[in-house]
């Protein structure tokens, strides 16, 4: 790999080859890489990042290889595309890590990271699976307003900072299994279609523990629950040092409901109306085509969120006047 002793730009370039090959490289001093168009495979892994590393708005549309990487300043991958296999695997954060806003229309894996400070992964679609096993957060964990096609894997993690969860969709099973919060944690506004997993699951996995407070569900500020599809989840934790998810009659978290067949219908349908819409992008090759799709697709996303955040929201009932008790 190349070392860079000075600052790097190389905004908005376009890659045209079958492989894009920065593996092992040093950046000494800042990089800004941002806009950046990548149409044959992509490899960064093993580099070193001393200063800032912006990767903003960048389209990916082979495989793409970050893994074992190391950045020692803030890391910047917010409102990129990835229209293959990601890897993020294996890599340390020491500044504030943001890839928010992002699209991952493969596999994303992320697993077996550190985040020494902020964890941003908020505003992402992911529609295939996404692994953020086996890591440590140091500061906040921010995966909310999400979308998961796929299934989602946060197993064996460790949040030392506040982890946020909330106003995401998650269409198959999900795994918390054998994580530690140690701050807040927060799942309210979501949606749960498939299973989901805080105690042992089908890999034989260990019972999380939340170490500072109950795991939120039901937000009472804005009247926003969590909805569930499936009744063979586990909420069972580790309660020897730490606090129980409490749960209602049904065996949901306490302010919490099942989704009903109509609402599991209308999200058949929208997530069958973006797949199609996502085949056809991945098919056309006319500019034109693939930016109107890409508008549809966003169109879809918007739509889906607005829909989550109505169906999530309790209706609270009113007194009318002159009707309170004596």
């Amino acid at each position: 790999g190349c070392v860079y002793a000075a600052d790097v730009s190389l905004r908005e370039c376009q890659y045209r080859g079958n492989i894009a090959d920065f593996s092992g490289c040093v950046y000494r001093e800042n990089a800004d890489l941002a806009g950046s168009i990548y149409e044959g495979a992509t490899d960064f892994s093993q580099s070193v990042w001393h200063g800032k590393a912006r990767l903003t708005g960048c389209m990916y549309f082979k495989n793409v290889n970050f893994a074992s990487s190391t950045y020692r300043e803030r890391a910047d991958f917010g409102g990129s595309t990835f229209n293959r296999d990601t890897d993020f695997s294996g890599s340390t954060y020491q500044g504030r890590a943001d890839f928010g806003g992002s699209t991952y229309q493969d596999s994303a894996d992320f697993s077996q990271s550190t985040y020494k400070k902020q964890a941003i992964f908020n505003s992402s679609t992911y529609q295939s699976e996404a692994d953020f096993s086996d890591s440590i957060c140091q500061g906040k964990a921010d995966f909310s307003d999400s979308t998961y096609q796929g299934w989602a894997d946060f197993r064996n993690s460790a949040y030392q900072g506040r982890a946020g969860f909330t106003d995401s969709i998650y269409q198959n099973e999900v795994y918390f299994s054998g994580s530690t919060y140690e701050d807040k944690a927060d799942f309210s506004g979501s949606i749960f279609c498939g299973d989901v997993y805080y105690g042992k699951d089908r890999y034989n996995s260990n019972f999380s523990r939340f170490t500072e407070c109950t795991p939120q569900f039901y937000n009472e500020n804005s009247h926003q629950n969590t909805l569930f599809g499936s009744p063979n989840n586990n909420f069972i934790v580790d309660t020897d040092k730490g606090y129980p998810i409490n749960l209602n009659s049904e065996g949901l978290p306490l302010g919490c409901d099942f989704l009903t067949t109509e609402q599991k219908e209308y999200l058949a349908d929208k997530f069958q109306e973006i797949d199609e819409t996502k085949n056809k992008f991945l098919e056309v090759k006319d500019p034109k085509e693939k930016a109107e799709l890409s508008k549809n697709l966003q169109a879809l996303t918007e739509e889906l969120y607005e829909w989550r955040e109505e169906a999530t929201t309790v209706k609270m009932e009113s007194t009318a006047p002159g009707e309170e008790d004596n």
